[in-house]
Order: structure tokens, then sequence, then C-alpha cells
């Protein structure tokens, strides 16, 4: 155990000749896609982790999913972990990858989907890993959409996925209303002890304090503007600041982790609670209520000496729903300012490349012909708006071809992917503990608990709140964790021995009394 972030080893490498376009014959540059790889555990027989990449340099998601590693050796497994197209140090045209649609294009699932099915195949005939070992795909958010596509596409290269908080209803037509992501966002909030009123008033302080010069003045101050984001009007306010806390908020839920972590940025544990501190009770005057916000946002955002606010966040719908003002009224309104910021901002872009229902095409939401796929939600993650239901098909009873669907208390964002830590909520440890369990019977079915695979998942345990100095648990499985399936089991069975037993005694007594009289 140990209170710093572990240390994974690796080791860089690249597949050269990636075609850039998988599809057409009219294309045949190629690129060089980075990956890195690790035979530590390896031994023959045992199957490739592979993480399916992210929107950022892999380096991010190699330090933050300590799962893959830390359960590695338990499955004597490689581990390989992809850089998306476009990310990191993997452009397909270096510096000009982003000139604009000709060469911009490429970036879409499918090509990355193809990528990863490529680079497979030659990453076991390269390494000496059998034709026939089988992959597990992980991913986390967007990641875990991709290993979730992965599996759907790709059957006969991915034997099985474990997608960490993936927001698949979030695109059309997943019919997830547009607010959804901040109404979770402030019930994230509100039960980490910020007061509605509070926020809701401090928002409109700022509405109030825009509308006039002294008031601007007073806002570039409380937020420590550097002079090139001096708010100089009420839609300055609107338009910059605004998203710039609403951007906070979000990110804070997401990141909600319940120890000090550096993936979304350098965060204390519980910062939501903390965030809140500032903001439990409402101010006296439109000046403190902004000074409250700006304390609660600096949680995310750092104590430095000047701030920029030049960012953009999702949707709203607006009080009494959530903390924030709207935006938009509904998805027209969503879909058509992108159209003009697609059209503006990618040279040769054409507005008939919109293809809002490309993933449904793609890949659809229908998991009743496929299998092996867990899926993980956590109750505090706003992602978490955007899961799967029951209601999807193919969700409900999805044991029974391998389809897991966990949600997991007070869990943020693919909280269960990290490094396993003794402050991890109850639900988060024995999700892993199942999680492990059922992807050993995927890969070895003969393991006594899979006798009667596929089977039912445990209900996860009663929450509680960990006191203890959060340290990092390595190789920890299973974490004292058991079956409770197992356990009712036996005492069922120990119930009905108890009973059998008192009937045969009452019985022996009762022929004892008769033949004795």
């Amino acid at each position: 155990m140990g209170t710093d972030q572990p240390e994974y080893n690796y080791t860089v490498s690249s597949y050269e000749n990636m075609p850039v376009d998988h599809f057409s014959y009219t294309n045949g540059d190629v690129f060089n896609l980075k990956f890195v790889y690790n035979l530590d555990y390896y031994e023959d027989g045992g199957p490739i982790f592979f993480y399916t990449g992210n929107q950022e340099r892999i380096e991010v998601f190699i330090n933050n999913t300590g799962i893959i590693w830390d359960i590695a050796p338990l499955f004597k497994a490689a581990v390989v972990f992809a850089e998306h197209r476009y990310y990191g140090d993997t452009k397909p045209y270096g510096n000009h990858s982003y000139d604009d649609a000709s060469t911009l294009g490429y970036l879409s699932t499918s090509q990355v989907l193809a990528d990863y099915a490529t680079l497979i195949p030659w990453f076991k005939r390269n390494f000496s890993i059998p034709e026939n070992a089988p992959v597990i795909a992980f991913g986390g958010s967007y990641g875990s959409m991709l290993a979730t596509w992965f599996r759907l596409k790709y059957p006969h290269i991915v034997s099985g996925t474990y997608a960490s908080s993936p927001p698949l209803l979030f695109v059309k037509p997943g019919a997830i209303d547009i607010g959804a992501f901040d109404r979770w966002t402030t019930n994230t909030f509100l039960q980490s002890g910020c007061d509605k009123t509070a926020v809701i008033n401090a928002f409109n302080a700022l509405k109030d304090m825009g509308a006039n010069q002294e008031g601007l003045n007073s806002l570039n101050t409380i937020f420590q503007l550097q002079s090139t984001s001096y708010l100089t009007s009420a839609d300055d306010v609107s338009n910059y600041l605004e998203p710039y806390i609403r951007n906070a908020f979000e990110q804070l839920a997401a990141a909600d982790y319940p120890y000090n972590t550096s993936f979304y940025d350098v965060l204390p544990g519980w910062s939501v609670n903390i965030s809140c501190e500032y903001l439990k009770v409402d101010a006296s005057d439109n000046k403190l209520r902004a000074t409250n916000l700006f304390k609660a946002v600096q949680v995310y955002y750092g104590y430095t000496e000047q701030y920029c606010v030049k960012n953009c966040t999702e949707s709203s719908w607006s009080p009494p729903n959530d903390f924030f003002w709207a935006k938009c009224t509904n998805s027209t309104d969503l879909l058509t300012p992108k159209k003009s910021i697609c059209n503006q901002t990618y040279v040769g872009y054409d507005l008939k490349m919109f293809r809002p229902d490309a993933i449904e095409i793609l890949y659809g939401f229908d998991f009743s012909t496929t299998s092996n796929i867990i899926f993980t939600q956590g109750s505090i993650d706003p992602y978490a708006s955007g899961g799967l239901t029951d209601e999807i098909p193919g969700i409900k009873n999805g044991y029974l071809k391998g389809i897991y669907n966990f949600h997991m208390k007070r869990a943020a964002h693919h909280l269960d992917l990290r490094q396993p830590n003794t402050c991890d909520p109850p639900q988060v440890v024995n999700a892993r503990y199942q999680i492990v369990r059922i992807i050993q019977c995927w890969l070895t079915p003969s393991m006594q608990h899979c006798a009667k695979y596929p089977y039912e998942p445990d209900s996860l345990p009663k929450d509680y709140e960990y006191n203890g100095e959060c340290q990092y648990i390595l190789y920890g499985f299973p974490w004292n964790q058991t079956d409770t399936t197992s356990s009712q089991s036996n005492g069922s069975s120990s119930f009905f021995i108890s009973i059998f037993a008192v009937l045969v005694l009452y019985i022996a007594a009762f022929a004892l009394n008769v033949f004795s009289s």
C-alpha cells in the first residue's frame, strides 16, 4: 500500500504504415499509430488487455487506468494501450492533420476501430502471442464507447469488453434530454452539501452585476481575470464567465474521487464537498455571492494569480431543474449552432457532411444479439445520465448472455478503472470483484465459480463512508470480497440441513416413545 500514485512500466512503440483510410481505395496515405505495451506478466495462454484510447494522449489513460495493471498478473495478460488517431503523437498528417476537412475527415470512430482491428493481429504475430489469444477491450468514458463498439463490430477480434461510464445514449437517438447532464451535476452538488438557493442566487448575482460597469469591474476583480479576459458587457458574463463556472461544476462532479488525484486537474479528495463549503448558505449581497462562487470554482481551477475565462460546456434546462441558465430549449436548437460552428471552424467543411444519425446506423442501440460486455455507471457521475438502462434491448436480464450493467453509489467518472484504493466506496470495490470473476469465466470457463455461468450478478453491498487514510492497494484481489450468492446458497443449505436434522430427531424420539410403550 502507499499514498503515492503507482508508476506503471511499459514500452513505447508504433505500428508503421497504418492506413489513413481503411474503407476506400482512393487514398494510399499511411501514418504511425503509437501504442504502448507490457509483457512482464504475460504467459502463453494468457489474454491481451487492450485499452481503446481516448480523446487525449495515451499517457493520460495509462496512468489513470490502474485496474488493468493491477489484475494483469492474475490473468497472465499482455497489456496494450493504443493511442487514438489525431491525438497525442498519433497525427496522420503531422502538423497539418487539422488543416482542413481533407485531412481531418479521417477522424471517425469507424476509422479508429479499424486501426485497432489492424493493430491487434499484427501485435500477436510480432510479439509471439498465439493467434487465438483472447482479447479483452477496456475503456473509460468515450474510450468505453469505443470498447463497446469494438466488441459489436469486431467480435472475431474482441472476446469481451469492460466499458466504464459509457455515455452511449448521448448521441442521437439516445432520447436523453439536453438538460440531463447538468441536472445530474446539480444533484451531485446538492448531495455534497451545497444549498440550491445559494447557488442559483449566486448565478443570478452574476447577471445582476453584469448589467452595469461597476458590477463588471467588481466581477473582474473578484474572479481575478487577466486583462485580456476582462468582462465588458452582460454578454461577456453570459458567454464567457458563466460557462467557465459551469465547466468547473461539471468537471468537479465527474472527477469527485475519494482521494487526491491529478487526472482532470490537481484535485483534492471529495472535491465537490470542499467546493460546497462556500455554497452552503446564501450570502447577504451580490458581491459576497460572486466571491463564494469564485472560491467554489477555485477548487477546480486551482489557486493562481489570474484566470482566463474562454471556455464552453454542455447545455442546460435552467432552474428549477438545475443551477444553470438555459442556452437551448430543444435538440434542434442544440444541433443548429453546431452545424454553423463546424462550417466556420473547419476549412472545406460542407453541411452535407453533418451526420447526426451515424452512430445509430453504424452500431445501433440493441444489445440483444451480442454478448460479453460489462458496463458500469456511477451515481455521482454526470455522464451516467447518458448511461444504458434496462429499457435498452438486451440490457435487462443481459447476464444470460454475459452482459452486465453495474450501478455504483458514490462513484465518479470511471472510478472503477482506477487503481484500487482503501477509500473506494464499497460498491466500487465489490463491482470490481464481480467484474474480475466474470472476466475469468469468459477466459477460463473451467474455474469452479464459473460452473453456473452465466449467472445473475450479486447485489452490491450497502454504502458507508471510510474515514481512514487513503492508500493505493497493489495486487489486492479479491479485496476482502466474497460471493454473496454463494454465501446465501450455503446459508440456505445449512438452514434446510438443520431443519432436516431436527425432523430426524423428532421422528426418532417419537419412534422411541412408541416402541418403549
